[in-house]
């Protein structure tokens, strides 16, 4: 078996487009997987086409090698856009392995852990407030919306939810400086009237989830290690399942995680083993997220077993 094509193919997703990696084989198999150049970085397209004529007939299935290979020819510069997407044909070649084996990705990692997973609802109001046009969403605005919103996660099913920091009012929207969206970039600090808001809105997801939902809040770049902490500890009031944050600093991550009494989640913007160990190492998080569009599963599973 050798690889005759890798195609990248585009569907418009609204405010974001959705992105998938084709990798075609001789014999007719197929191996899909996907990743996003508009949210994690422009020029993965031309990065993954780069690579593509380094694999063209070679066999897909023996992808420890090929993604070694793809590695070394981009030593110097790993991470960032060369890692997603590498991360993206490893995940395609994934697929194509399984296929031609006739099992499922799982089976050639060591079978399954589990065969349920819990599932929050993640971004829990954050396109209504932002893209509602876009994403043809019923638009959020006020406190009551995010109290109805609370109760329609209960009767969807859900038994968590995960929310980014909403500016209601006269002029709704994210507060998201870390992304230099909005206003605060570059101090990220936090302000007396955000720390508000915050605490209005967890309030108001209690109010309709009720005492039996587990409410989680990513928090991203938007502040600066004393801001993390600070939101925080107005948070602790309102019992959240966790305080998703992003730092590049694994000893700032472990100071904020021993000061507060909520749960830390973070690294989901980190690249490989070698970035994961550090923070791993200073016992940073409680929970260490791991990107598998960005990573490629293989290496997740590597990096879990860290």
């Amino acid at each position: 078996m050798k690889i005759s094509a890798i195609e990248c193919l585009h569907a418009d997703g609204g405010f974001r487009n959705l992105d998938f990696v084709k990798i075609s084989t001789d014999e007719g198999l197929v191996g899909w997987s996907e990743y996003n150049e508009s949210f994690g970085g422009i020029g993965v397209t031309a990065a993954i086409e780069s690579l593509a004529p380094q694999l063209r007939g070679r066999d897909p299935r023996p992808y420890e090698a090929l993604v070694a290979e793809m590695y070394a020819v981009r030593r110097q510069a790993s991470g960032g856009m060369a890692q997603q997407a590498i991360g993206a044909i490893e995940n395609a070649l994934l697929d194509v392995k399984a296929r031609a084996l006739g099992i499922p990705v799982y089976e050639m990692l060591g079978g399954p852990q589990r065969d349920r997973i819990r599932l929050y609802w993640s971004h829990c109001g954050t396109y209504r407030l932002s893209w509602a046009e876009e994403m043809q969403l019923p638009p959020l605005r006020t406190l009551d919306d995010v109290v109805e919103l609370g109760r329609e996660v209960v009767a969807s099913g859900y038994t968590g939810l995960k929310a980014n920091i909403f500016l209601l009012g006269d002029d709704p929207r994210l507060h998201a400086p870390g992304f230099v969206r909005g206003e605060g970039f570059p101090e990220l600090n936090p302000d007396r009237h955000l720390i508000t808001a915050m605490g209005d809105q967890l309030a108001a997801f209690r109010e309709g989830a009720g005492p039996g939902m587990d409410i989680l809040i990513d928090l991203n770049f938007n502040f600066k290690t004393e801001g993390f902490l600070k939101m925080a500890r107005a948070m602790e009031p309102f019992d959240l399942f966790w305080v998703e944050l992003d730092t590049r600093s694994p000893e700032a991550l472990a100071y904020i995680r021993q000061q507060t009494t909520i749960p830390v989640a973070s690294c989901e913007c980190l690249f490989g083993r070698h970035d994961y160990k550090p923070f791993l190492d200073a016992q940073a998080v409680d929970v260490a997220i791991i990107d598998t569009p960005w990573n490629g599963v293989a290496e997740g599973v590597k990096i879990a077993a860290l």
